[in-house]
């Protein structure tokens, strides 16, 4: 029998030094980074050995988080091996394998694994043999003194420890070989980190003001809720932005600061939902627009440029009011030619010279997508009959001297 006893431990050793930064390569909305510090795992040895990396990604909220591991040669059951980054811990490996019935677990030599909460199966069920092993696993995830750690704990300590921490900042993994006999090597380890598939808000102000806002799916503001993009804020990578009766303030001067990355995003004004304007200068992007129910785009008191692509294959429902319209700062644009909407979505557009009262007409869109108000056609007939009438009375004038004559 390889296992001996050992001392009691915490779950975790205090984590050790931090360690030189790596570069990592990051998209939008998706953090890779590997790293090959090829160390030794001291053998039977529970303080063990620490690999720390920064991390540093171009968002700042966690939706996942994938761990590449490479060990070689050793004893596989021995390994206990953490990840802990803020407040967020999982264990990876808790002596695979080990069972009552075989306390010195796996004895397969090395790792080459993806380990990911959505996989099927448990790493602690490392199967016997003299290989390395590979594939995608779970995690162990059994925060348990490994001395008398076995497959029948519960697992609290998995990867979706980690969602809703910041991923910034610095990563460390723990490794420890616990039984005498055979030393394991970290080769390499790596982690991919993805931003939420979404974001949805169901009351009050959330203040986005840097550009570490990225998510992969929707973003849905409701009700009485408001997402305030300040001056210095970015909003990227997300689906689509659905404003189901709350609100969209872009906040400041700026331009561009909602950008999906691969083309704008689509904006959809529901149940009354806003977009609203608050700064001196405004210039802003968007893939097309839908209306249902009704919407408001609000220009405020600055200039406001607002562009969005063709969206004649929409259909609109109520209506879509500009409120504090002036033509001389002010510009709503769909594509760049005059069919990028329909004559019935033409129609369903009010412009205001303020925040809904004071009608200035309906939209006329020119040549280059560009719409303008016109005014209604009923507010045309009160001046046209007028004018008839002054030329009635202009023309009875000449008649009435002849006949004093």
């Amino acid at each position: 029998m390889r296992f001996q006893a050992l001392p009691r431990m915490t779950p975790w050793p205090a984590v050790l030094a931090l360690a030189g930064i790596t570069a990592a390569n990051a998209t939008t909305v998706q953090y890779n980074a590997t790293w090959s510090p090829n160390v030794t795992i001291p053998d039977n040895d529970v303080n063990g050995v620490v690999n720390t990396q920064a991390v540093a990604t171009n968002f700042r909220t966690i939706g996942s988080v994938t761990v590449h591991l490479t060990t070689s040669s050793g004893w596989n059951g021995d390994l206990y091996i953490y990840l802990q980054h803020s407040s967020g811990i999982s264990i990876l490996l808790n002596r695979p394998g080990r069972t009552s019935l075989l306390p010195d677990g796996s004895d397969n030599a090395g790792f080459d694994i993806t380990l990911s909460d959505a996989a099927t199966a448990d790493i602690n069920t490392d199967p016997s043999g003299n290989g390395q092993v590979t594939g995608t696993w779970q995690p162990d995830g059994r925060m348990v003194d490994p001395g008398i750690a076995t497959s029948s704990y519960a697992r609290t300590a998995l990867l979706s420890n980690f969602l809703g921490n910041d991923p910034n900042g610095t990563w460390a993994l723990f490794m420890a070989d616990l039984g005498a006999g055979e030393e394991s090597n970290l080769i390499s380890w790596g982690l991919t980190i993805r931003a939420p598939n979404s974001l949805s808000l169901s009351g009050g102000t959330t203040l986005f003001d840097n550009d570490d806002n990225a998510y992969n799916g929707p973003i849905d503001v409701d009700s009485t809720a408001t997402l305030q993009v300040t001056s210095s804020g970015r909003l990227t990578a997300m689906t689509e932005i659905n404003l189901n009766g709350g609100t969209l303030l872009m906040s400041g001067s700026g331009s561009q600061r909602i950008n999906d990355g691969a083309g704008e995003a689509p904006l959809r004004l529901l149940s009354g939902g806003k977009l609203a304007l608050n700064g001196p200068s405004i210039t802003e992007s968007f893939g097309t627009l839908t209306v249902t129910n009704g919407g408001v785009i609000d220009f405020g008191t600055g200039s406001g440029q607002l562009i969005f692509s063709d969206s004649s294959a929409l259909t609109w429902t109520g209506l879509l009011s500009l409120w504090n319209w002036d033509a001389a700062t002010d510009q709503i644009k769909f594509g760049n030619l005059g069919t990028a909407l329909t004559q019935v979505q033409l129609d369903s557009i009010r412009f205001y010279s303020d925040g809904g009262t004071t009608a200035l007409g309906s939209g006329v869109m020119q040549a280059d997508g560009t719409v303008v108000p016109v005014p209604e056609a009923a507010s045309l007939v009160t001046p046209a009959i007028l004018l008839v009438c002054a030329i009635a009375r202009r023309r009875k004038v000449p008649a009435a001297r002849s006949i004093r004559k």
